[in-house]
């Protein structure tokens, strides 16, 4: 009975993760955040409902599966010195733009030197959360920040077969 739970549980996870949106490139990233604006014509108009639910998502993100090169990314500011790596990371997608692995600010953006060392320049399977813009370090609100979408929260990490 313990090994019918495990399958079960086993098939239940992977039909979630076949319902899950993948991601290989920005277009398929826009198309899951769409701009409300973008669309609409000078009489159009979209309800307040709508508005409300791409800033929900646009906020509080989606659970996805991001599929990209596992890389190690300069976060300085300055670009014109030599990059400076301290275990920050990002998925490159197949059209050259990234996901961050969560914002720079966060304590878990440092990613351990195992994980690097073991999927550094490796194309991967990210599944987590991901939002369209990084949301700024609520500790400072005003500093300047990366911009570009991250992951919220990761599920899992694995080799992309």
């Amino acid at each position: 009975t313990q090994k019918n739970t495990l399958l079960q549980k086993l098939k239940k996870e992977e039909r979630l993760m076949t319902q899950l949106p993948t991601i290989l490139n920005r277009r398929q990233l826009e198309e899951l955040f769409p701009n409300p604006y973008d669309s609409l014509g000078p009489f159009d108009s979209i309800d307040d409902e709508e508005i409300d639910e791409l800033i929900k998502a646009e906020n509080e993100g989606k659970k996805v599966r991001v599929i990209g090169r596992y890389a190690q990314v300069n976060v300085q500011q300055r670009q014109d010195i030599p990059p400076l790596y301290i275990g920050h990371t990002a998925v490159d997608l197949e059209d050259g733009s990234g996901i961050f692995i969560y914002p720079g600010w966060h304590p878990n953006a440092i990613r351990s030197q195992s994980e690097i060392a073991r999927y550094e320049n490796q194309r991967v399977v990210v599944v987590g959360t991901v939002v369209p813009k990084m949301p700024k370090n609520p500790s400072y609100p005003n500093a300047a920040s990366l911009i570009g979408p991250c992951f919220l929260s990761i599920d899992s990490i694995e080799m992309a077969r």
